[in-house]
């Protein structure tokens, strides 16, 4: 099984910032209806105030490797890809066995 991993910073402060997370997170969630490879799908928005911390993060599962890749090229994710750039000032990814 593939763990995918993703750490999200979100551009801006305030309600808009707040708003442009709530929206990402709802993309997010929508993937797993969307998408058959993905085994389970997990968001979280951050409740740290770090200055290190990061906004929301994605936790994917999938039974392969060719699972993931196929994930990334669906179209549904394409579209979320599309959203991060405009809002999304940096990501953290790590993929890995477990």
């Amino acid at each position: 099984m593939i763990k995918h991993l993703v750490m999200f910073r979100v551009k801006g402060d305030g309600e808009t910032k707040k708003r442009n997370i709530l929206l990402f997170k709802d993309k997010l969630d929508d993937l797993k209806n969307k998408i058959p490879e993905i085994k389970l799908l997990e968001t979280g928005t951050n409740l740290s105030q770090s200055p290190s911390s990061f906004d929301l993060v994605l936790t994917t599962y999938f039974d392969t490797e060719k699972d993931l890749e196929i994930y990334k090229k669906h179209p549904d994710h394409q579209d979320v890809v599309t959203l991060i750039k405009e809002i999304i000032s940096e990501v953290a990814v790590v993929d890995y066995a477990v």
